[in-house]
Formats: C-alpha cells, sequence, structure tokens
C-alpha cells in the first residue's frame, strides 16, 4: 500500500467514524488535514475536489452541520432561518480552509 493508498483510507476511516461538524473538518479538510497531504500545489488542488472521494466527504460535512443544526435550532423555526443558518455553516467551514 502506497502513501497515498494509506492517507486515502484513514480518509474513509474519518468518514465512517467522525460524528462531529468540526472535529470531521478539522481533521480533513484544514490546513494539516488528511485532504492537504494529497495535493501540494494547485493543480493537485483542482484535481482533488474533483474527485469521487472528496466530494463524498464534502457530502459528509453538509450532513454533520444539517444534523447539528437541526439539534439546536427549535423545532418551530422555519425553513427560511434554517437555510440561512445552513449558509452561514458552509461559509464559516469554507472560509477555515
Amino acid at each position: 500500500m502506497n502513501e497515498q493508498d494509506k492517507i486515502e483510507a484513514q480518509i474513509r476511516n474519518v468518514l465512517a467514524t467522525e460524528t462531529g461538524s468540526i472535529a470531521f473538518s478539522e481533521k480533513l479538510f484544514s490546513r494539516d488535514g488528511l485532504f492537504s497531504l494529497l495535493a501540494h500545489n494547485r493543480e493537485e488542488r483542482e484535481a482533488l475536489v474533483q474527485t469521487p472521494l472528496f466530494q463524498e466527504a464534502q457530502r459528509r460535512l453538509s450532513d454533520l452541520q444539517e444534523i447539528e443544526m437541526n439539534q439546536w435550532l427549535p423545532k418551530s423555526s422555519t425553513r427560511e432561518t434554517r437555510v440561512i443558518v445552513s449558509a452561514l455553516d458552509a461559509q464559516v467551514a469554507k472560509q477555515s480552509n
């Protein structure tokens, strides 16, 4: 197993086990996160974000954020409020990358 395969296995492990959006994001998308180990320049990063593994990780992060948002917002919150909060969470996650 080469280094890339090892890193991808670690990413899949995080996908399967991490249940908190902040820890998930830090482990995968931060400057020191696992995805940063797979791409070292702009061209590699542009290719990386097109991979099924990266896209799956982004979907999982969105799912975790949605779950956490639903836990914090009262049940009576409007759909519009939930959409706004979700959009703000996405911007925060994007800026942390």
